[in-house]
């Protein structure tokens, strides 16, 4: 498999995840436009942790992949950044802001703040993981290591 094909595949892969794994929120964000009854509340859908639950749920399924599969790195270092301080740094920021997101009062609540820390995690963990895709699609199909 060429890296072009590999960056495809491991593109391919990151819209489809985030297409279906924000799926709760783009339900969210359509219900209120097809049903005027339904209202939406931004502080409920953080408070809900599902922007949150999707990076640390594709993080965790990444990294499973890699263990699952043949690649390695070869050095130590970037095994280390990319194995554990990298996932464990998303999973440890989102719950933490999730926490702290649900253990405010949502008239005190900066919306702004934890919506743009929400979607920072989301976007540093998409672009980990379509990273650590392209490798894993690459590599495996080669059956070498890096």
């Amino acid at each position: 498999m060429s890296k072009l094909s590999a960056i495809g595949s491991a593109l391919g892969w990151g819209m489809s995840a985030v297409a279906f794994g924000l799926l709760p929120v783009w339900t969210s964000l359509l219900l209120p436009k097809i049903n005027s009854e339904i209202s939406f509340s931004e502080i409920e859908l953080l408070k809900s942790g599902s922007i949150v639950i999707f990076a640390i749920t594709l993080t965790i399924s990444v990294l499973v992949d890699y263990y699952m599969s043949r690649f390695r790195y070869r050095n130590r270092s970037i095994a280390l950044l990319f194995n554990a301080f990298f996932p464990f740094a998303i999973c440890i920021c989102g719950m933490l802001i999730h926490i702290a997101t649900i253990s405010t009062k949502s008239e005190v609540l900066n919306v702004s703040f934890v919506l743009n820390s929400n979607i920072g995690i989301t976007i540093f963990a998409v672009l980990f993981c379509v990273f650590q895709k392209v490798l894993l699609v690459y590599e495996d199909e080669r059956g070498t290591t890096s």
